[in-house]
């Protein structure tokens, strides 16, 4: 028996769940403290190393620049302690600023103003 899979929707599942996993505000989802971070990882290594997909496949750069993008913001309103995360979100945004500024022109600008 052969299954046939649909893999174009794969990326675009993966990235809403991790970004389920990475929002500060779960409802009714238990998760440990170290998925947050784990999530905000995989994102960073994603963008580091495939910017070209991301420019390039309108629905994926639709979850950057509002799901993921709202998902930072999120996290960087928090109030914390940990560095780390806010590190790494910086990271990312920085990230997303060397490889997407000419698409996420609005979410760039919300975050240097906040």
């Amino acid at each position: 028996v052969y299954y046939v899979f649909n893999i174009e929707g794969c990326p675009i599942r993966i990235i809403n769940y991790l970004t389920m996993l990475s929002s500060p505000y779960l409802e009714n989802v238990q998760v440990s403290e170290s998925i947050r971070p784990t999530s905000l990882r995989i994102f960073n290594s994603v963008i580091e190393s495939f910017p070209d997909v991301i420019n390039n496949s309108p629905p994926i750069l639709a979850l950057f620049s509002d799901k993921i993008c709202l998902c930072l913001l999120q996290n960087l309103m928090m109030p914390t302690d940990d560095l780390g995360s806010f590190n790494l979100i910086l990271r990312i945004f920085f990230n997303l600023y060397a490889t997407c500024r000419t698409h996420l022109k609005a979410q760039f600008e919300i975050f240097f103003n906040n």
